[in-house]
């Protein structure tokens, strides 16, 4: 049976499956206390599964604000290729912010899962967490 999972708008209003997350920081702030300061430790666990090295390019699809994006940038260095794609404008605008601030290069990109403005082979790695529950089902 699909599943669907619904988060809670700004005034308590349910959205619908597949809609969109507008408000960046009580994301931030929803996901802080779901991995309960283990966050860190998964992002690790996530580019260590990924057997990410200098050099190579890596995709985070649904980065969100960017947390698990400038982890994968940090593990292929200044000679490799991270970028982050969110269909919210306000995810991707909060995650430019956040890079800015880490001095840490990503290319990120506004754009829908289903339409990801890059080439088929383009990524040595391409990851997604905290995401799947947002495509509406086909």
């Amino acid at each position: 049976m699909p599943h669907s999972h619904h988060h809670p708008a700004p005034g308590g209003a349910a959205q619908e499956p597949g809609a969109l997350i507008h408000w960046p920081h009580r994301c931030d702030l929803l996901v802080t206390v779901l991995f309960a300061g283990r966050g860190p430790r998964v992002r690790t666990t996530i580019a260590d599964a990924l057997g990410l090295v200098p050099g190579q390019q890596v995709l985070d699809v649904g980065c969100g604000t960017q947390t698990l994006a400038v982890a994968l940038a940090k593990r292929v260095g200044p000679s490799g290729w991270a970028a982050g794609v969110d269909a919210s404008p306000e995810m991707i605008a909060a995650a430019k912010v956040k890079a800015v601030r880490a001095k840490i290069d990503v290319h990120f990109e506004v754009a829908a899962a289903q339409q990801l403005p890059f080439a088929d082979t383009m990524f040595d790695a391409v990851t997604t967490s905290l995401t799947i529950h947002h495509v509406p089902e086909c």
